[in-house]
């Protein structure tokens, strides 16, 4: 069983809290007390974090046991050993592939869900996956420390994704030719074995097939979409917002990372999402 803490009373419904693919159970850490009063709480703490920091080229063997390893099967083992029957869920970049999947899958279990700036398109069709994909590609290691400082800075207007981009970069001896860690070099393989694995790709035909299910029984996606640098497919969201199931709200003045940037905005949303999935 996927490794989870559980927190609250369980007189409350309970939330499932999904991370993404290079966060942790660290980024509800600010968000959780603010529901206390309103939920139960299951938060996921899958790993996926062991080759971070490595540098030397990971054979198939190790980037396969390095996937993301939350799926909806897990939240049901989870749930089942807990003995509870249905549940509220909550997830942050690839963790709201799970949303999707778990609705999919489970829809008479499924009370709602905050999907954060990811759809049911393919990811590597999105703003945020080209720019990463192609930056890699072209970043010219052989630039001294200070000066990648600099044209990080220049190139990445976005904080969130710059710090990201930098932690991923490693100076032997602080000099260059740097080298990128295993979590950024290999993100592209990793993301797309990882949603292969899941069969959570494209995932429009297995949200057609509930909506109306979904819709009926008042059991909404809640989903956040962030204006710039998004993880949900440009040419999809005509298609997302005509599910009568999803509920849609495009952030200002936000990137994919708005669950750092604006935590308030989420907090809400799940709030939201728990008065009106309670009030039937």
């Amino acid at each position: 069983m996927i490794c989870y803490e559980e927190l609250g009373s369980r007189e409350n419904p309970t939330l499932v809290c999904i991370p993404g693919l290079l966060g942790g159970p660290i980024d509800f850490s600010v968000m959780t007390p603010v529901w206390k009063e309103k939920a139960h709480f299951i938060v996921l703490d899958p790993d996926r974090n062991r080759f971070q920091g490595q540098t030397t080229a990971l054979s198939h063997e190790e980037m396969t046991e390095g996937l993301y390893n939350s799926s909806s099967e897990d939240i049901v083992e989870i749930l089942d050993h807990l003995g509870i029957k249905s549940t509220f869920l909550v997830g942050i970049s690839l963790g709201s592939k799970i949303v999707y999947d778990f609705a999919v899958k489970n829809k008479e279990r499924f009370l709602g869900g905050v999907s954060i700036d990811v759809g049911p398109g393919p990811f590597e069709e999105t703003a945020l996956h080209r720019f990463v994909d192609e930056f890699v590609i072209k970043l010219d290691l052989n630039i001294p420390f200070e000066e990648m400082k600099v044209l990080l800075n220049e190139r990445i207007p976005d904080r969130n994704l710059r710090s990201m981009i930098r932690t991923q970069l490693y100076y032997p001896n602080r000099k260059p030719p740097a080298i990128w860690r295993n979590g950024m070099k290999h993100f592209g393989e990793m993301l797309g074995q990882s949603l292969k694995e899941g069969d959570i790709q494209d995932q429009f035909a297995g949200l057609e097939a509930i909506d109306g299910y979904l819709a009926s029984h008042k059991r909404f996606i809640y989903v956040l979409h962030a204006e710039t640098i998004s993880a949900i497919n440009a040419d999809t969201l005509p298609r997302l917002k005509a599910f009568k199931s999803v509920k849609f709200t495009s952030v200002p003045n936000t990137s994919h990372f708005l669950h750092v940037t604006h935590k308030e905005v989420v907090i809400e949303e799940v709030l939201k999402m728990l008065r009106e999935g309670t009030a039937k």
